[in-house]
Formats: C-alpha cells, sequence, structure tokens
C-alpha cells in the first residue's frame, strides 16, 4: 500500500547513496528532494519544508553537524534521521544531543530506515522525546542511545538485521 505523498529530503554527498534512497522512498510512495550538501539542504527550506530529513553527516560545506545545529537554531518542526557511514561513539552522541531521533548506519536495512520514517510520520512520541539532550548508557554496549527504545542499528549485511 502506497504512502499519502509526503516530501521526504535525502542530504547525502554520495550519488549512488542518494540514488538508491530517493528509489525506495519513491516506490513506498513518498515524494524525495535529495541534496549532495548541507548547503544546498538548507537553501531549500526557503521554498518547500520536508516531513522528514535523511541526513549524511560528512558531507561537504556546511557538515551534517551543522545543518542539525542550524536546524535546532531554527526551531524547525520535522524529524532528522541520521544515517552515516562514519560510525563512532562520539558521532552518535553529537547526533543525538544534536535534536536526531535515530541514528543509522549505513548500510541500512530498507526495513529498518522505512519503519524509522513512519514512525516519525506518524508523530511516535517516543521519538519526540529523544530530542536535545535527555540520553542515558546503555551497560550492555557501552554506547550512547535515547532516553527511549529506539537505537542507532549496525547491520551486518548478510542478514540484513540489527547486530
Amino acid at each position: 500500500m502506497k504512502q499519502a505523498s509526503q516530501l521526504i529530503a535525502v542530504v547525502d554527498d554520495e550519488p549512488s547513496t542518494r540514488r538508491a534512497l530517493e528509489r525506495l522512498l519513491r516506490v513506498v510512495g513518498f515524494d524525495v528532494e535529495a541534496f549532495p550538501s548541507g548547503d544546498s539542504f538548507l537553501r531549500s527550506l526557503l521554498v518547500r519544508t520536508p516531513a522528514c530529513v535523511i541526513l549524511d553527516l560528512h558531507i561537504p560545506g556546511v557538515s551534517g553537524f551543522e545543518v542539525q545545529e542550524r536546524l535546532g537554531e531554527a526551531h524547525v518542526g520535522f524529524p532528522v534521521i541520521v544515517l552515516t557511514g562514519h560510525d563512532s561513539a562520539a558521532n552518535r552522541e553529537r547526533a543525538m544531543e544534536g535534536g536526531a531521533v535515530d541514528y543509522l548506519c549505513k548500510p541500512v536495512s530498507e526495513d529498518v530506515l522505512l519503519g524509522t520514517i513512519h514512525r516519525c510520520l506518524r508523530g511516535d512520541p517516543d521519538l519526540w522525546r529523544t530530542r536535545r539532550g535527555a540520553s542515558h548508557r546503555d551497560p550492555t554496549h557501552g554506547k550512547r542511545h535515547s532516553n527511549v527504545r529506539l537505537k542507532s542499528h549496525r547491520l551486518s549485511p548478510e542478514a540484513h538485521e540489527p547486530t
């Protein structure tokens, strides 16, 4: 069943990643705008506001972290999902404290990504409680996660399941 058309912004400097995400999101019925840089995404906000953004952290010009800071300063009302190929505890912590509703690592399964997007668009209150600061240490992994159910996902390419 296709979704009512809602705009999802994809910000990633890797052309193949942008194309793959655009195809996936369009197949399930989303309207998609893809941007190769943080600068181009921020400029687009003058014209159209997305329902959700999928944001890479390490992009040219204005980094994903800087995009998050500017969105926070502007008090935007749409969720940010970080999707990165550069996982580290410091990146994870900074992204979540910067207001990301989830932190996903490349490669990510379609089910995990689409599930996160759907929860964002439904206005899942657990997602919004993760915004700005509230977090705790997960003693089983030693990694920082949001204070609710969503966690960072590191996926095994073979199994396509969170590890």
